[in-house]
């Protein structure tokens, strides 16, 4: 009786198990409608390798033209222009500063111009309150020696505000040299020494370095990757110097003679513009046959507050790319390869488990030679500033690279406007408020 019952058990267990195997191996599982370990995955495998391989080499292309242009810079900054030789007959310099509610920071920045070695009586600080709605006007009236300070009320119409403010302090700094910088940046004592030093008698523009993060200084990480991509970005600005190109810049670090000002047609001949650093830059290059340089001496590397969210961030670097579109900066076309490059990487990396067990290999090893490609082409120009610190925080760095790139890059693709320190900057042709 016993050996029957299980004997019809068994039948009945083997029956289910026929059943349920008939039914489900029917339907292909998740993977294979992706086509995991199927042939349809090894093709799409193949064309998405070909794919990478192109991507990355016509971004290694561009990378080392380039670094090539920014060896130059780097090995023409190291010979002693004519100007620095006399160090008795200092030239007198003008330092500009726009500021708009920076009452937390003028006050650290002008103490810092305090503290410059250059002769006090050579040089002259000249700051503009751009209807500051806070202290900011009462912090600069607190110094007195060397320190002008203009005060704007109103902007009008048709003006951004910064470049309103920038060019009512031109009117009337005294300088041979204007020095630009911003209000919450601080400077190296040496500063206005090394950026004059930079200048000789065929010079008429020079640009500057930028970090976030001091060094020897803590600084949170954000403020690392911000330095690093400060690198980063300013090695393609170099590049195109460089290569008798120029194209852009970082603002609050510039100087140039007010002579070139009269070449370009004045100040106002550069327009509406979200980037009047980038506009300047490009009006020396273009119009005029004076040369443009870059100070890359340690001591002319200022320091800035870095942002402290990622959404300060996305509007900081949306105006820059706003503003690069509206004066055709050819970094422009650069940044956009490198966002399809990076989308891909992006998109590519979490689908790939799902297509072939060789693509997530393919994608990881195409994100670390181009983790390579962009280290060599920090190095240089780290080593010639004496930031290498920067470069061991290169993994996270091209990671986050990745992500903000893609997220910016999209965000003002097709964006007419972007806020930014309390001011709507809107496209060409548009008002600023």
């Amino acid at each position: 009786m016993l050996s029957k019952l299980r004997i019809r058990l068994k039948y009945i267990v083997i029956r289910v198990e026929l059943r349920w195997n008939c039914h489900y191996s029917k339907k292909p599982s998740f993977s294979k409608k992706l086509g995991f370990l199927s042939q349809e995955g090894e093709k799409m495998t193949h064309w998405i390798f070909i794919i990478l391989v192109a991507l990355t080499a016509y971004y290694a292309v561009i990378v080392f033209s380039i670094l090539v242009g920014t060896l130059r810079v780097c090995r023409g900054s190291a010979s002693i222009p004519a100007l620095s030789k006399d160090k008795t007959n200092r030239p007198f310099v003008s330092v500009l500063i726009p500021a708009r509610n920076e009452e937390e920071n003028i006050g650290e920045c002008l103490t810092s111009l305090m503290k410059q070695d250059y002769p006090e009586d050579k040089y002259e600080i000249v700051v503009v309150n751009d209807r500051s709605t806070d202290n900011t006007y009462e912090v600069i009236k607190g110094f007195h020696t060397n320190v002008v300070c203009l005060n704007i009320e109103f902007l009008p119409e048709g003006m951004v505000g910064k470049q309103h403010a920038v060019k009512q302090g031109l009117e009337i700094c005294k300088g041979e040299l204007i020095l630009n910088t911003d209000a919450d940046c601080v400077l190296p004592p040496s500063w206005i020494s090394k950026i004059v030093d930079s200048f000789d008698e065929h010079t008429g523009f020079v640009a500057g370095m930028v970090t976030t993060a001091e060094k020897g200084q803590r600084a949170s990480l954000f403020a690392k990757l911000q330095a690093l991509d400060l690198i980063y970005l300013m090695n393609f600005a170099i590049g195109c110097i460089g290569w008798g190109k120029p194209t852009s810049c970082l603002g609050n670090n510039i100087t140039y003679r007010k002579q070139v000002l009269d070449d370009i047609g004045g100040y106002e001949s550069l327009g509406y513009t979200m980037t009047e650093d980038a506009a300047l830059i490009q009006a020396v290059g273009k119009r005029t046959n004076w040369k443009v340089d870059v100070a890359l001496h340690e001591d002319a590397v200022i320091t800035t507050k870095p942002v402290e969210k990622l959404k300060a961030l996305y509007r900081q670097r949306s105006r820059w790319i706003l503003g690069g579109r509206d004066t055709q900066t050819k970094t422009i076309v650069f940044l956009q390869l490198a966002l399809w490059f990076n989308l891909a990487l992006l998109a590519l990396f979490p689908l790939s488990f799902f297509v072939n067990v060789r693509l997530p290999i393919i994608v990881f090893g195409t994100f670390i030679v181009k983790l390579l490609i962009d280290f060599i082409l920090c190095f240089p120009l780290a080593r010639k500033i004496r930031r290498l610190d920067l470069l061991k925080w290169m993994l996270p760095y091209e990671a986050f690279l990745i992500f903000y790139s893609v997220l910016i890059g999209f965000g003002t693709l097709f964006a007419r406007k972007v806020t930014w320190k309390g001011q709507t900057y809107r496209r060409k042709n548009l008002v600023a408020k």
